[in-house]
Parts: structure tokens; sequence; C-alpha cells
């Protein structure tokens, strides 16, 4: 008998951000050429440019901010991006000591990241 794996699907979470984050990614997905309903999709390119970088669990390391998280926005991940946080909470787990709220880490993190593009 044959077992079928479930297909993977978009994922949705959450993340905790300061609301000023908030905002400069709305600057640059205007920037960019995102429209507004396409917060999820940046937020996934983000997520999927971080992976790139072969040090990225350093700068997810390094990357821990003291601010106050006043927004949960809802992000829904493409199908790549997901597999590709997956990937990276695998991997940061196992390999720095963030032990409290990796993803949102990981997350905000990817952001940082491609708003720096912006800016150079």
């Amino acid at each position: 008998m044959k077992v079928f794996s479930q297909p993977r699907t978009k994922k949705r979470t959450t993340c905790y951000m300061p609301s000023g984050m908030i905002l400069s990614i709305r600057e640059s997905m205007e920037l960019n050429g995102y429209n507004l309903k396409e917060q999820s999709k940046w937020i996934s390119d983000a997520v999927l440019n971080l992976e790139k970088l072969d040090n990225y669990f350093e700068f997810i390391e390094q990357g821990t901010i003291d601010a106050v998280f006043d927004k949960t926005p809802d992000v829904t991940l493409s199908i790549k991006a997901s597999i590709a946080l997956d990937n990276m909470l695998k991997v940061v787990s196992e390999n720095t000591a963030i032990t409290k709220d990796i993803q949102s880490q990981i997350i905000r993190t990817a952001v940082v990241h491609f708003l720096a593009k912006d800016m150079s």
C-alpha cells in the first residue's frame, strides 16, 4: 500500500514586530512595486532572501532587538517560504542560543535584511 504525504500548503502565521517596522515594510512595498494586498508575498520574498545567505543563523542570533512588539500582522507564507522558514527554524534551534519566539526572530531578521536592500 502506498502512503501519500500531505501536499505542502501555504503557512499562516503571525510575527511580533514594532509598528515602525510595519511602516517600513509598506514603504518598501510601494517602492518595489508590491501593492497593499501583497504584504505576505513581500515577507515571503524576504524569508527566501534571508535563507540564501550562507551565515543567516548568525544574523538571526545577532538580530535580537530590544523594542516594543506592538503589532502582530497575519502573514500567509508561500509554500517555498514556509519550507525555508521550517529549515531555518531547525538550523537556528540547533546552532544558536535563541530559545524564545524563534519564528518571529527569523521573520524580523528577514525583514530587516530585505529592507536594507532598499537602502543600498
